[in-house]
């Protein structure tokens, strides 16, 4: 019984921490990167690649670095923390 009680407190923690990713930095990103191109945020997709499907060129992505910096998404080595 106990080992139940842990497993689904495992399960709600890893749920929790799934909505924080999304809220603190899904979100701010997807909203930037809706904003540089000019489309609404819900054709923002975590498969889209930038340059790719977005069709972003080399200021489009100095606009969203500037961009998020601003919404204040931490940045570590250049990755999306």
């Amino acid at each position: 019984m106990r080992a139940v009680f842990f497993y689904q407190q495992q399960q709600r923690s890893k749920r929790i921490e799934g909505w924080r990713w999304l809220l603190n930095v899904w979100l701010p990103v997807a909203v930037a990167i809706a904003g540089v191109k000019g489309i609404p945020v819900e054709e923002i997709t975590t498969h889209a690649t930038l340059q790719g499907e977005l069709g972003f060129d080399s200021l489009m992505l100095t606009e969203l670095l500037e961009a998020l910096d601003a919404a204040d998404v931490e940045m570590v080595g250049g990755l999306i923390q």
